[in-house]
């Protein structure tokens, strides 16, 4: 029995099920976010929203309220 996880498929019906999707990010060279799976692009077509403006939103409105 190996410790490693084992490769599952992903299928976007479980992912929404569950009751949190962690998604990777980083912030290129240009200060813009980028996200390191395909798994975004999926989650972005079934829910009709985009994971980028929704980022810049709450990171822009998260540092004027940290200055309050």
């Amino acid at each position: 029995m190996s410790a490693l996880p084992l490769y599952a498929p992903f299928e976007i019906s479980k992912a929404v099920s569950a009751h949190a999707i962690a998604l990777g990010f980083s912030k290129n060279t240009d200060g813009n976010f980028e996200f390191v799976s395909p798994l975004a692009s999926q989650i972005e077509k079934f829910f009709g929203l985009n994971l980028v403006d929704e980022l810049t939103f709450f990171h822009t409105n998260w540092q004027s309220w940290g200055s309050l």
